[in-house]
């Protein structure tokens, strides 16, 4: 939150100073109908702030007058207790505030914010004689951050809005004040002049900016900047005779035309090229007001550099998830990966009805091939034995390292075959020794439990109750080598 410090004591305000007073009742704008100047400039601050909310008040001893606004519906009195405007009259100085909820002067339970401005920034209309008659602001419903750039175009167009108060009141003063009008109407002129100044810094800004900048009326593009024609590959002149939605995809038109008609205010659609090209477009939408008419304010941006770097990440998640589920010596699934994949496999197998069966094992003579030949070449038993269950099962079963020298393998099967399972695994390891010349043979103990159709156990009974068959058949030296 940003807030420009208010004047020294000495400096601030006192709302109830009868010379102020005095001078807020000689425009005679407290009481007269709305002023169609000051309106046009209320209108324009809106716009150039691309705010929803922008207002001109008065501020007399008690009361804040709505002289114009733009957000405010038939707002017209506000109290000063529930004013922000009254603090920029105060200070004499503009007041900045990003987050409205946040800061002590602002967060108030009143009737007219109610939670609905979040942001505000007001400038002090003050006459050449120092007294601060008021306040031109901008606010939003969302916090945002005001700019030193937007804080100095907003004084220089209240400087506008007080040319014009200031000529009215010479006007209103007769001849005696001629001299007093000659000056007012200079003044006014070198605000219009500051005014234009600012709508061409304006027009300049959206010149440099990097995303397309787009003025419609439903029917055609009225405006666009540079780099909205070079987003679609087209001039300025041909991108002025074109319809809005001819910048989208035809296959993505409807549903485009959906989000508009229901008054979103961003969404993404495919853009068209005039090459043809599709490239993913996110779009900000503000409606706003020109010369009487609304239309819309549209910002588009090409993502597909944002596209390409989230599809990245994404499969980045998706890699970094599979390592996590992978044991790295085997290439197998570890314990949780173990676990992940055969829930998934019993949870299917329940719901159609298939058995399955659970496979523990043990590779006998671990600790000596470590102990006798180094860990290495306990390594390459591990991998050796990774290889003979890959080449048992099928690719759908589950196959994983639990820890250790310990495997574990979920086969969707019938009963009957889980005895044939085990004899071709018995074949692979016979024949994997008669073809190896090592100091020792790979040797294996199972154990087998037969999980029935329509059953759903739990995956750690089923664990336990193999691992202690395991161990029966390990004790009855029946092992697979």
């Amino acid at each position: 939150m940003t807030v420009r410090p208010p004047g020294s004591p000495s400096e601030a305000t006192n709302l109830k100073d009868p010379a102020r007073v005095r001078a807020l009742m000689r425009t005679g704008l407290v009481a007269s109908d709305q002023v169609p100047a000051l309106e046009r400039l209320t209108r324009l601050a809106g716009r150039l702030f691309e705010a929803p909310i922008a207002a001109l008040s008065l501020i007399d001893a008690s009361q804040q007058w709505i002289k114009a606004s733009v957000g405010l519906d038939d707002v017209r009195e506000i109290p000063l207790s529930e004013s922000f405007c009254k603090f920029s009259v105060e200070s004499g100085q503009s007041f900045v505030v990003d987050d409205t909820s946040s800061h002590p002067l602002t967060a108030l339970d009143t009737k007219l914010r109610d939670g609905a401005i979040r942001a505000y920034l007001g400038a002090p209309l003050v006459l050449r004689d120092g007294h601060a008659l008021g306040s031109l602001c901008v606010a939003d419903h969302k916090p945002r951050h005001w700019s030193p750039d937007q804080i100095e175009m907003l004084e220089e167009l209240a400087r506008a809005a007080v040319a014009e108060i200031e000529l009215r009141a010479a006007f209103a003063d007769g001849a005696a004040r001629t001299a007093e009008a000659e000056a007012a109407r200079q003044a006014l002129e070198a605000s219009e002049l500051a005014l234009r100044a600012s709508e061409t810094r304006f027009r300049r800004l959206s010149e440099a900016a990097f995303e397309g900048v787009f003025l419609n009326d439903g029917v055609r593009i009225l405006e666009a900047n540079r780099a909205g024609a070079e987003m679609f590959g087209l001039s300025l002149d041909v991108l002025k005779t074109m319809r809005p939605f001819d910048l989208i995809a035809p296959e993505a038109r409807e549903a485009t035309r959906i989000e508009v008609e229901a008054g979103a205010d961003a969404y993404e659609t495919v853009g068209l090229r005039a090459s043809g090209e599709r490239f993913p477009l996110a779009i900000r939408v503000r409606i706003i007001e020109e010369a009487g008419h609304l239309v819309r304010l549209s910002v588009a941006r090409d993502v597909t550099d944002q596209k390409r770097t989230e599809h990245r990440l994404s499969e980045h998640a998706a890699e970094m998830r599979s390592l996590s589920l992978r044991d790295e010596l085997t290439g197998l699934a570890n314990r949780r990966g173990f676990f992940e994949g055969a829930h998934a496999l019993l949870t299917d197998a329940a719901r159609s009805g298939a058995s399955a069966g659970l496979f523990y094992i043990d590779v006998d003579g671990m600790k000596p091939v470590n102990d006798d030949l180094g860990h290495e070449e306990g390594d390459r038993l591990l991998i050796d034995v990774a290889s003979i269950l890959r080449a048992t099962f099928r690719h759908g079963d589950v196959v994983g390292r639990m820890g250790g020298d310990e495997f574990a393998v979920l086969a969707r099967c019938a009963s009957a075959v889980l005895g044939t399972l085990v004899g071709r695994l018995n074949g692979l390891v016979t024949a994997f020794n008669a073809e190896e010349t090592r100091r020792y043979k790979v040797s294996l103990s199972i154990g087998v439990v037969d999980v029935p159709p329509s059953v759903e156990p739990d995956l750690d009974t089923l664990l336990a109750e193999a691992d202690a068959r395991m161990y029966d058949e390990k004790r009855s030296g029946r092992v697979v080598r």
